[in-house]
């Protein structure tokens, strides 16, 4: 006697119902054969109980309680062996990742990273900036991102440093990702965050010097100006500068940008496709 799961093909409303079962189809007699209390479905699962001569003897429904749990295990292992496959790819890159770039670069840029996000990188705080003073490198993005026409006043508003935010972060990704494409250009992106944090405090001085010139057009427009005025500007933007000043933040990233750099050019070969 064997048991075994099948489909109902065709009831035995007709005549002789089929059951597809491990790859035969078996008809079936539903006066002698059914055990069930509804008559049987096309599509329907059912339990074969059948002779040694593989004629059934029985055949009932399987509960759909059952189906459901089966169904419900089964779509748990299908999860088990993804996240299982998932995990095994997670780990082949993530050795691809450190075995191309090395720990110390990696420990670098997750240094950088933090200091970016947690260290005070600049004190901003005169004229009208609410909350100038330390602001961390993250923070610093949103003065850079900031409008003329909100410059001065309201820049922390701004949700977000936008591309100045998004791009030194990137440049921290690409080191490693250029290390695993070509190991040769392992160089030239760790190049990146140091002339960003350089070109983000030049920059800085550019957009004060750009919204004081804003602001004395705006002045002729309105008819103030001339020498008075422009002098008053100019004095206010000095006064600016003076009170503007880098964090020990900032020094602490440069340093870490330095030492990223040297570690990669210790560690990749030289700047040719050809290695």
């Amino acid at each position: 006697m064997k048991i075994q799961r099948g489909r109902i093909l065709r009831d035995a409303s007709l005549g002789p119902g089929i059951v597809a079962s491990e790859g035969k189809n078996i008809e079936f007699d539903l006066v002698r054969c059914w055990h069930g209390d509804t008559p049987p479905k096309v599509d329907m699962v059912v339990e074969l109980i059948l002779t040694a001569d593989d004629e059934i003897q029985i055949l009932k429904p399987v509960d759909p309680a059952v189906l459901g749990k089966e169904q419900a295990e089964k779509i748990a292992q299908e999860a088990q062996l993804l996240a299982s496959k998932g995990l095994h790819q997670s780990k082949a890159i993530g050795k691809k990742v450190v075995d191309t770039t090395g720990y110390p670069i990696l420990v670098f840029i997750l240094l950088i990273a933090a200091c970016w996000t947690f260290l005070p990188f600049a004190d901003v705080s005169f004229m009208n900036w609410p909350n100038g003073k330390d602001l961390s490198f993250v923070e610093f993005t949103r003065v850079l991102n900031a409008d003329q026409d909100d410059f001065l006043q309201r820049y922390s508003n701004r949700e977000s440093g936008g591309l100045w935010l998004f791009v030194p972060f990137a440049s921290l990704v690409l080191v490693p990702a250029a290390a695993i494409l070509k190991p040769y250009l392992l160089r030239i992106a760790s190049v990146f965050p140091l002339a960003l944090m350089i070109l983000y405090v030049t920059a800085f001085y550019f957009k004060v010097s750009a919204f004081i010139d804003s602001a004395y057009d705006r002045m002729r427009g309105i008819g103030f100006g001339g020498d008075t005025m422009k002098a008053a500007l100019e004095q206010m933007m000095e006064k600016a500068m003076d009170s503007y000043s880098l964090s020990y933040g900032f020094y602490f990233g440069l340093l870490l940008c330095i030492a990223l750099l040297a570690v990669s050019l210790l560690k990749s070969p030289a700047l040719s496709p050809k290695n």
